[in-house]
């Protein structure tokens, strides 16, 4: 039951418990054209929800800016915000990191979890016993891989797959897996 997951990075490396209040979730590569939009790539399935007027923020100090207009190129998107109408403007933002208040984002239905959600986990097999911590989500095309840090030695991969993954309790922050025959 390793349920959908839908990344977003915290901004600040902590555990889920924590909260954050900014949530990465995409970089700016650069302008496109000459009226001010930028190539974006996202870190997360958040564009889908970000509509003229929402409020993003960008950089290390989180200036806060609208969004004027979203759409798709290819595997990256095209951003135009409010007050940005030309290339000169759009390449200050090269490089940017943009964010979200973490209240901002939309809430996800029962069973699917934002990365930040899982990263900072214990994991355990299902007898309890602890094996590490979930620090990264790996995205392939098959299926996600958790990546484990145990207390000694190296990290663990695990595919997030139904057979896998048994249990997610956020509120107690553990993550239940049975781990593959290997391990």
């Amino acid at each position: 039951m390793p349920g959908k997951r839908k990344s977003s990075e915290n901004d600040t490396g902590l555990l889920n418990k924590s909260r954050p209040v900014f949530l990465k979730i995409a970089n700016i590569i650069k302008p496109h054209g000459l009226h001010g939009e930028l190539v974006v790539e996202f870190s997360s399935d958040i564009p889908e929800s970000l509509l003229a007027g929402a409020d993003l923020f960008v950089g290390d100090f989180r200036m806060h800016v609208q969004v004027a207009r979203l759409r798709r190129m290819n595997q990256r998107y095209l951003l135009m915000l409010e007050g940005t109408t030309s290339r000169d403007a759009a390449e200050e933002y090269r490089g940017a990191t943009i964010y979200l208040r973490q209240g901002d984002i939309p809430e996800l239905p029962e069973g699917e979890f934002y990365f930040h959600q899982l990263i900072g986990l214990v994991v355990q097999n299902l007898n309890g016993e602890k094996i590490g911590i979930l620090s990264e989500i790996i995205q392939t095309g098959a299926n996600d891989v958790y990546v484990v840090k145990p207390e000694d030695g190296k990290d663990l991969l695990f595919p997030a797959i139904q057979s896998v993954v048994k249990e997610i309790d956020i509120d107690n922050g553990i993550l239940t897996i049975d781990p593959p025959d290997w391990y």
